[in-house]
């Protein structure tokens, strides 16, 4: 039997009277709801709504899909509480609970968020309650009108590996973070100081005496090509990272497919590349990045 597990609070004071900001929290739900990093559908999802009554739904719609059910209303107290039963992609049967109340404070209003009921999850319920820690800090915030970009990619780093994902989306997720820390060490080791007489050294100043012309007085060094390229790869690979974490969150079924096999050769060339070079350490890198993939994309055509 799982133990109970205390209520998750989280609370934002927002600008607006109280009549206001329930009517933004429940009739104008959809208007910011970040749907594209929270939702079933992802880039799918087309809107979501509040049924402003007591046994009314909180639905997303998807484009070329039926409607999800999110949970239903329990409480309708205009302008001072509204609770609601939790289940996005859950049975619901087996929901949580939330209970969002509306105070009065200064010239605004406290908003407060309580979610409850973490036993539905079982022995998963720890691993939930922390995703939804961040989850619900995110969501409010952009509720309140906040700037929250940083917080979207540290939520989505940090939730992707939390939230027990169906197979083939955790292997997805992993092979994006190999490609975050191969990104960190190649940018590292590329820029790391030579050893003073070594042959890295040697090959270092001569990479830096040699200059290319490319017109209009430019005339860039070896060595600065060199670097730039290097940069340019470690942002590739970034990229690459982060939108690989996105795809195994809230990506489609065949969007963690495409990601997989896109993955799968673009980290396979560049192994052979690195291959080809003789350089050890982006070699092994790339080689466990492409493993990776291939493990994703065998498992999601498995489970196709």
């Amino acid at each position: 039997m799982t133990a109970a597990l205390p209520p998750l609070v989280k609370s934002v004071t927002v600008p607006w009277d109280r009549a206001a900001a329930f009517r933004r929290f429940t009739a104008e739900l959809g208007s910011w709801w970040p749907l594209a990093t929270h939702s079933i559908g992802g880039h799918r999802a087309e809107g979501v709504t509040l049924e402003g009554r007591v046994g009314g739904h909180i639905v997303e719609r998807v484009r070329g899909g039926e409607p999800c059910l999110w949970g239903t209303v329990t409480a309708w107290e205009p302008d001072t509480r509204v609770a609601f039963t939790w289940h996005p992609a859950r049975d619901p049967a087996s929901p949580t609970a939330v209970e969002v109340r509306f105070e009065a404070h200064g010239s605004g209003t406290r908003v407060t968020l309580t979610h409850t009921g973490w036993e539905a999850f079982g022995r998963k319920a720890k691993r939930f309650r922390g995703a939804y820690r961040l989850g619900w800090e995110y969501v409010l915030a952009i509720y309140g009108d906040r700037s929250t970009r940083p917080m979207v990619l540290v939520s989505d780093m940090l939730i992707v590996p939390l939230v027990a994902f169906k197979a083939g989306r955790r292997v997805l997720a992993a092979a994006g973070v190999a490609l975050l820390l191969t990104a960190a060490a190649h940018t590292v080791g590329h820029f790391a100081p030579v050893p003073p007489n070594s042959p890295l050294e040697t090959i270092t100043e001569e990479m830096a005496a040699v200059r290319v012309p490319m017109g209009m007085g430019i005339a860039p060094s070896v060595l600065d090509i060199s670097r730039s390229l290097s940069l340019a790869m470690s942002i590739l690979l970034v990229w690459a990272g982060l939108s690989t974490l996105t795809v195994a969150a809230h990506g489609t079924r065949r969007d963690v497919q495409r990601r997989a096999w896109s993955g799968l050769v673009f980290s396979a060339v560049l192994a052979a590349l690195f291959w080809r070079l003789q350089v050890p350490p982006p070699l092994v890198s790339f080689a466990v990045v492409t493993l990776l993939f291939g493990a994703a994309a065998a498992v999601a055509q498995d489970r196709g």
